[in-house]
């Protein structure tokens, strides 16, 4: 998170003093970095809570996927380019 660019892209998006309410600025962990940029929390809380936020996203995610596949593919076979014709078609139909 630290080391990975993630300060500076939140950083200048808090230069551009953009409106909070944006999707941008509520993206998961934008508005946890820009407390840390702020000086309200430190690094250790900020990855804390970072981990937390990230893994109840992705807890939300896979609530939501289970609600939209169809739970009657599967493919039993490994990925190869072979498939590709049956997912695409999975694809178009599930649209």
């Amino acid at each position: 998170m630290f080391g990975s660019g993630a300060l500076d892209e939140v950083g200048a998006l808090a230069e551009m003093r953009l409106d909070p309410s944006l999707p941008a600025m509520k993206a998961v962990g934008v508005p946890l970095l820009a407390r840390y940029l702020r000086g309200e929390i430190d690094a250790a809380e900020t990855q804390t809570l970072f981990i937390r936020e990230t893994r109840q996203y992705a807890r939300r995610q896979r609530t939501w996927f289970r609600t939209q596949l169809n739970a009657d593919l599967r493919l039993q076979a490994q990925f190869s380019e072979s498939l590709l014709p049956q997912i695409m078609q999975f694809i178009r139909e599930a649209r």
